[in-house]
């Protein structure tokens, strides 16, 4: 198969070219490894590069792009490269993005897959919501097929298209597997002698993090010795105490030092329109190093850590997040691991779907 990918380049503050990062860049890899012809052009509104590289067989195409509303200007679209002549466009990040990659499939008469990692409407301004909802109907029913990230967004757009398959968020095994733990508070500059419950995402408050820090200090009252560590953006009007280490956004490789270095991980997020269709790629990652986890019950937690995994709560519950986590640190429950979760086996999952749709009349 000849497959173009449209993306972003810029994804849960990683760089697909710098990080190689997350199912923006591991799904087409993945593809590429199977013996597919497989080009990703990733719009860049963060650093505006306009550069073509080619990873291990993968083309890469970096294009600069200054918007994020609903469709890309024409000025931008006609600059649009035509890298290969594709079987498939996937267009994946955001609404706009996917408009377009509708629009180059239409142009070159390609079947159109609409990849969906989030529910896109959530990342509009709230004024726009509405009329996000209805352009990713109407994408949702003129694609060919749909990828879900989420079982629940998979079941939303099932509404308007018949042909959904999910493929979850995954995790690489070469990098998010468990170190040796007094190495890696070392490289931390933290005390071993400690008990570090860790928090690994923006610190905002729809991801749950005002709520990880009202765990921690009731956790603390009792239990002085554990203190929250968390890695990631620390937004303007964080909630800030000294019952949490704040890290800064870490590389991959200082992430899994954070993992191995932690006697148990939160995934605190809040029921909210963003993360009710989500697949929390941190849950997986968690469980890959062997991580004890509390999760709340929102979006794809409940399924993807299932029944003996870990702790679930309720959303915006500090108390019963509290309690959780005390649980798992007297008496610990490590999930199993997400042999599942390997992009390897998501690849596959998608290589087949996509075979199908090919081939479909």
């Amino acid at each position: 198969m000849k497959i173009l990918f449209v993306a972003k380049r810029h994804y849960t503050n990683k760089d697909l070219v710098d990080d190689r990062f997350g199912r923006l860049f591991h799904l087409p890899m993945s593809l590429t490894q199977a013996g597919h012809e497989v080009c990703v052009v990733a719009l860049d509104y963060k650093t505006f590069k306009h550069e073509r590289l080619n990873i291990d067989g993968l083309d890469l195409i970096s294009l600069p792009s200054r918007s994020r509303g609903l469709t890309l200007p024409d000025s931008e679209l006609t600059e649009f490269p035509v890298a290969i002549s594709p079987d498939l466009v996937v267009g994946s990040g955001h609404i706009h993005i996917a408009r377009t990659a509708l629009k180059h499939a239409q142009r070159t008469g390609a079947k159109f897959i609409l990849e969906a990692y989030d529910y896109y409407p959530a990342f509009l301004p709230a004024l726009l919501q509405g009329m996000g909802k209805r352009c990713f109907n109407s994408i949702c029913r003129k694609a060919d097929a749909c990828v879900s990230a989420s079982d629940r967004l998979g079941k939303l757009m099932a509404h308007f298209n018949d042909r959904v398959q999910v493929v979850e968020n995954g995790f690489d095994p070469d990098v998010f597997r468990k170190r040796d733990r007094t190495e890696s508070l070392a490289r931390l500059e933290l005390d071993e002698n400690r008990q570090y419950v860790c928090f690994i995402g923006s610190a905002s408050a729809a991801l749950g993090y005002d709520d990880f820090v009202a765990a921690l200090k009731d956790v603390r009252k009792s239990n002085p010795n554990v203190i929250g560590l968390h890695a990631g953006v620390f937004n303007t009007g964080s909630v800030t105490s000294e019952d949490v280490i704040h890290l800064g956004l870490c590389s991959q490789d200082r992430v899994v030092d954070v993992l191995t270095g932690s006697s148990c991980g939160v995934v605190p997020y809040r029921e909210s329109l963003q993360v009710a269709y989500s697949n929390s790629c941190k849950l997986v990652e968690y469980m890959a190093t062997g991580l004890p986890v509390v999760a709340t019950r929102s979006g794809d937690n409940e399924r993807v850590l299932g029944e003996g995994g870990g702790k679930l709560v309720d959303s915006s519950s500090p108390t019963q997040l509290g309690q959780a986590i005390v649980a798992q640190l007297e008496d610990p429950i490590t999930p199993p691991y997400p042999v599942h979760w390997k992009w390897s086996n998501l690849g596959d999952s998608l290589e087949r779907f996509l075979l199908d749709i090919r081939n479909s009349a």
